[in-house]
Formats: structure tokens, sequence, C-alpha cells
């Protein structure tokens, strides 16, 4: 079926993208990543969150050093065996849908399986509700910040005229957020959680309860919308390259180890990033190694151009996992998924952790097939979403 790797949204993005006033300088060099990513001097921009709100995924300085401090232990290995327990419940619930799907025959959707998946395993892991496999919280989350992300794009192009039909959509997506995060405030979250290291933060007055609103809210742009859509990019993948899908079926069989499948997970981080584009503003006057910049320059640095810089990667947009089979040599900031230098994603291991065990349990058992024939590229929001609804039907090639 119809299905390209690039996205004409990324490219067009990069392309057009031009300063909203200080200077802009666009960036897909890994060297010169590695070097801003590291500099001292390069923080975030106000724009998320002003909009989005003041979590550790937009800030910088003091207070997001105390917050990671803060939750950190949540994502350590120490902490793998309620990880774990989270995990596997979660899939036990979608596998359970996959099962339903199979033997009713009627095509479900990827996206939304896998959102309300990542979505469950949030709650249950960060905050402590348990909630159904056939829960509805998902679309508040990917109503919010695609709304969020609709302004934040529109503000960098202010020559137009104010739309109001926006502004309405960002209204109700907000209060629908701030109405569910008032639910989450309300539960009695054990010790071990990210809710609980918060509120045990809040309660020795290292932060306001302002503060953990944020930290809630930011949580679901981090834990969410990113592991699914990574989901669904590989099994569009996979579908798309039934030779490796042969294979990892093979390795997923044989009970061992799973380095073709991790490979696979790899590649799909390469073509389709979960966070394409990042940002970064230079306080002073710095030398960056490469180039002397001055105060206030802004930095677009594109982790979609990074991953397919042609003097690092060979045939950059053709899918092969083959890629991060065995010793391979690379720059370290030619693949970053999850970012990199102070800002490196905190619950990386454990978003890993979850997609591979979602694969495998998938992949033991079922087949998805995509129940159409439409084209398929990426569109750019926050995250790299498809450019329409992906509905498969599920076949079940081995006993439950």
């Amino acid at each position: 079926m119809p299905f390209t790797t690039q996205s004409p949204a990324c490219e067009a993005y990069f392309e057009t993208r031009d300063s909203t006033g200080d200077p802009l300088v666009k960036i897909r060099d890994p060297d010169q990543v590695q070097a801003i990513l590291h500099s001292k001097h390069a923080v975030r921009p106000a724009l998320m969150r002003n909009i989005a709100g003041q979590s550790m995924v937009w800030i910088d300085g003091p207070d997001w050093l105390i917050r990671r401090k803060m939750t950190q232990g949540s994502f350590q290995l120490h902490n793998e065996g309620r990880q774990r327990k989270a995990i596997n419940w979660v899939i036990s619930g979608l596998m359970n849908r996959l099962d339903q799907a199979s033997r009713t025959g009627e095509p479900c959707f990827l996206v939304d399986e896998f959102l309300r998946m990542t979505t469950r395993f949030l709650y249950r892991f960060a905050f402590d509700i348990a909630l159904p496999a056939d829960h509805e919280k998902a679309p508040v989350v990917s109503a919010f910040f695609a709304a969020i992300f609709e302004l934040s794009y529109s503000m960098l192009d202010m020559s137009g005229p104010l739309d109001i039909a926006m502004h309405k959509r960002l209204k109700q997506t907000i209060t629908n957020m701030e109405s569910e995060i008032e639910l989450i405030m309300q539960s009695d979250p054990a010790a071990g959680t990210l809710l609980h290291a918060l509120r045990v933060g809040r309660e020795s007055g290292e932060i306001d309860d302002s503060q953990v609103r944020d930290e809630v809210r930011g949580l679901f742009i981090a834990g969410t919308e990113t592991t699914s859509l990574t989901l669904a990019w590989a099994f569009l993948l996979l579908g798309a390259h039934p030779t490796w899908r042969e294979r990892v079926e093979k390795e997923v069989a044989a009970g061992g180890p799973t380095p073709e499948l991790e490979a696979v997970l790899n590649e799909t981080l390469r073509l389709f990033p979960a966070v394409p584009f990042m940002t970064r503003m230079i306080e002073a006057p710095t030398d960056l190694g490469f180039e002397k910049f001055d105060q206030r320059t802004e930095f677009l640095i594109s982790v979609y151009h990074t991953h397919r810089n042609q003097a690092h990667w060979r045939d950059p947009h053709t899918f092969d996992p083959s890629r991060f089979l065995g010793e391979q040599k690379r720059h370290r900031y030619a693949w970053l998924p999850f970012g990199g230098g102070r800002h490196l994603c905190i619950g990386q291991r454990v978003a890993r952790m979850e997609a591979l065990d979602a694969m495998r349990a998938i992949i033991r058992q079922f087949r998805l097939h995509r129940a159409d024939d439409r084209d398929t590229t990426a569109l750019m929001g926050i995250t790299l979403m498809p450019s329409h609804p992906i509905a498969v039907t599920v076949e079940r090639i081995a006993p439950a």
C-alpha cells in the first residue's frame, strides 16, 4: 500500500520557518546539535511553557533540576519491578482488545488503540489510577496537544488575522484537560509513583500546587503520544516491508533475545522521531565552537533532518533496520530520538521497555493488516502523526 517514509510537512516547515524577530539558525549537523545541547547558555525558549505550562518538559534552570531530581527515582532501574507490572497490565488489556477485533473481523484504529494503552500506562505508572481497557481519556490528551501546537505554530506568523475558531478550540481543550488534572489531583497515589514524589516535594516546600499540576500536564505529552505514535509507525513499516515482518516474527517466536526487533524500533525512531524539532535560545553571547552567536539567537534543531543527514546515513529515506545490528560506529548525535545533553529524556528506558514489550506481545499472537489503501505520510504536530486514521484488521496467528 502507498507509504512514504518522508514527511513533506517536516521538510516544508524546516525550509519556510522564519525568524520572529531574533536571529534564527537552522541545525541538522550532529556536531552542531551536540554543541548546542551541551551549552549551558542554550535554553528552551519561553513559547511552549507559556502555552502548555511550566513543566520540566519545557523549563530550564534550578526549577528544572529540582523537579528532575524529585521524579527520577520512578524511572530508575531499581524500580523496574513496578514499571514492568504496569506495562504487563496495560499490554494484557490491549491484547484482549485485539483478540476481540480478530474474532469479529471489524477494523480497529491503530493509533487510537496504542494511545489508549499508553494513556492507561501513564495513569497506572505515574498516578496509581487503574483505567479500564476501553477507557476514553485519550482524546482529551490528543486534542489538548493538537490545539497548543496549532496555537504555537500560528504565533510564529502574526501577519494574518486572528483565528477565533482556533482560540475557541484551545479554550475548550484546556478546560477539558484541567478537569482531568483536577480528577488526578484528587487521587491517593502509592509511594514510588511520580505523583507521590511530586506531592512529597509540595509538602516539603520545594514546589507548589500549581507546579505539581504543570508536571502532571507535562507528563501527558512525554508519556502518551510519543510512544503510541512510535508503535503505530513501527507496525506500518513492518506491514510495508514483509521481509522484515517475517524476520521479527521468527525471532519473537523463538523466545530468546530480540535484537532484530530492537533494530526495527530504532529505525522507526530514526525515520519518525517522536519529537521532530527542538528549539533552543542563547542567553548570552556564546562561542559554540563552530561559530560565535549573539544573545537571543534561536536554534531550530531538526531531529528529522539530522536523522536523514546523508553524511551519516546511507540511503537515509530507506527503511533499513540492519543499520542498528552489530557493532555500528556513528556520531552520538546522528541519532537522538530522546534528545541529548542535560535534557536527555528521563523516561527513555521505560518508554523503550513499554514499546518493545508491546511489540513482542502483538507479533507473537497477531498480524495487523491495513484495511484501506490510502496514501500515508507524516503530518507535523508536537509529534509526528499519520496523515489519516489507520484502520487495521487483526489476524490471530498463534493461540492465546
